[in-house]
Formats: structure tokens, C-alpha cells, sequence
């Protein structure tokens, strides 16, 4: 099969939005951490209750408990702050603000702006949000927005396409 080379502008590529759907992928498949800091603090306050309750004088004995409480509840904001910072400095960085993105597909893997990867190194290609997502990271890959495929290669043919390429 012939090479395909995809010339684009990244800028116009819903990436936030295709790495919101990437991150839903990921939480799905560990619902266990979304909800860890939600159950440490609710056990922790289900302690202190029951040491309020077996002492003599639970209100004053068990004061100390409460500032561990805080502190669980300020982590969990002061995490979802520093995430919503990091976000948006990914976002802002000088690379996903690039005016042109030229990717290579042929036999042996992508050439990537220079970068090879092998079609080893992709876990999977997905179609989101009017793109094709060639994942190399379970959170991150590589887009090819369907405006930049040249006329009657849609995206499930280009999906077959390197499937074929993946499997020899």
C-alpha cells in the first residue's frame, strides 16, 4: 500500500475536547481513584464519630480529628486546582500552538514532523469529535482531522488501512 501524508493546521483539532473524551477512557477503566479521596474522608470522618461516641467526653476529646479533616478536604481542592493549572498550560504550550502538522503513515510506522514511531507504538486508533486518534499514550495521541483526508479515503478506510499496516 501507498504512503499517505496528512498536511494540516493542529489549531483547528477539538484537542481538549478529544483529550476530555481520552481522560473519560481512562476513568472509566479506574473508577477506584476518582473516589479515593471522597472515601478516605468519609472514613476518616466515620472515625472520628465512633471515638466522639466510646469516650467519656467525645466533644472535646476528638477536636483534634477535625483539623485531619480539613486537611483531607483541602488536598482534594487544592489537587483538582493544580489540575485544572496544568491543563491549561498544556494547552498554551508553543507546540499545540503550531500553524502546520505534516504526518507520514506508510508501511514501517508515522513520521510525525520528523519523529518516527512505530505502528508498534500505537495502542489504537480511535475516530472522536471529526478525527481519527492514533493513541500512543492511553491519555494522548496523535490527530487527523477528517477535513485533512484526501478525497475518497474516509476514516474507516483509513482505520482498515492501518490495521493492515499494524498487522505486517
Amino acid at each position: 500500500m501507498t504512503e499517505l501524508t496528512f498536511t494540516y493546521d493542529p489549531r483547528t483539532v477539538d484537542r481538549l475536547g478529544i483529550e476530555r473524551a481520552l481522560a473519560a477512557r481512562v476513568r472509566r477503566a479506574n473508577r477506584l481513584a476518582r473516589w479515593a479521596m471522597p472515601a478516605a474522608a468519609l472514613a476518616f470522618l466515620a472515625f472520628s464519630a465512633a471515638l466522639s461516641f466510646a469516650t467519656r467526653d467525645g466533644h472535646t476529646t476528638a477536636l483534634w480529628l477535625y483539623p485531619c479533616l480539613a486537611f483531607f478536604l483541602t488536598q482534594d481542592l487544592v489537587q483538582r486546582a493544580a489540575r485544572r493549572r496544568y491543563l491549561a498550560a498544556r494547552q498554551t504550550a508553543p507546540i499545540r500552538n503550531r500553524t502546520s502538522t505534516t504526518l507520514r503513515l506508510d508501511a514501517t510506522g508515522i513520521t510525525a514532523d520528523g519523529a518516527p514511531i512505530a505502528w508498534a507504538e500505537v495502542i489504537e486508533v480511535l475516530h472522536l469529535k471529526g478525527t481519527t486518534v492514533l493513541l500512543v499514550l492511553p491519555d494522548s495521541g496523535l490527530p487527523i482531522p477528517d477535513a485533512a483526508l484526501p478525497p475518497g479515503l474516509g476514516p474507516e478506510a483509513l482505520a482498515a488501512r492501518i490495521a493492515a499496516w499494524k498487522a505486517a
